[in-house]
């Protein structure tokens, strides 16, 4: 061991202190102090650099679900919403997001309710103009068949005519039978060609 001797003089009276120092055991706390504080240093500096990565691969992550839902998104309906679990600025973003999505969805349904519902009223106006006329043409072509005693051409005209208006009758109905819908064009097209003959094919 080496030791080291230090005195000092009193200033109040002639006493001289001496202080005896075990340099050895000094210097090995002194190195033992050092090594500790340079590990918590590198522990500290490992832990910070862990959650620096864990932090910037949450990140990442994140980032990236967001740009590969909102690029592989062809139309704007649930599946195209975005759950975000953390409680950070990619949730608030990604309710923006869900939000604009629900809106435009919402738009789109509303456009083309309406765009039917007007689609739906033109067919039945220009149905309208249409049936008066086309009931009209056909007893008129009736009137001529009886007047020109083609009798047996005027009760197959009229028969048809009936069948025609019987399909029609139930055509407020959505859906109807294949049949009917085939009786109905089958009746239109005799009419047709009771009127027109040879002009009709």
């Amino acid at each position: 061991m080496q030791y080291q001797i230090d005195f000092s003089k009193s200033d109040a009276n002639d006493w001289i202190l001496y202080s005896i120092i075990n340099e050895t055991a000094l210097y090995r706390n002194i190195n033992r102090n050092l090594v500790w504080q340079v590990t918590l240093i590198l522990i500290s500096m490992l832990l910070i650099f862990a959650v620096i990565l864990l932090v910037s691969r949450t990140l990442s992550g994140q980032f990236r679900h967001f740009i590969e839902t909102v690029s592989h998104t062809t139309a704007p309906d649930e599946h195209a919403l975005i759950t975000v679990d953390s409680e950070d600025e990619f949730r608030d973003l990604a309710q923006v997001y869900n939000d604009m999505i629900l809106r435009i969805n919402h738009l789109i349904e509303t456009v083309y309710t309406k765009e039917l519902l007007l689609k739906n009223a033109e067919l039945k106006a220009f149905q309208a103009q249409i049936n008066p006329h086309f009931l009209y043409n056909t007893l008129e072509s009736i009137t001529w068949m009886v007047e020109a005693q083609e009798n047996e051409a005027a009760v197959r005209m009229i028969s048809e005519l009936a069948k025609l208006l019987r399909v029609s009758l139930s055509r407020g109905k959505t859906i109807i039978p294949i049949k009917d819908e085939l009786q109905h064009s089958r009746s239109y097209m005799n009419i047709q060609l009771a009127r027109y003959k040879e002009r009709f094919k």
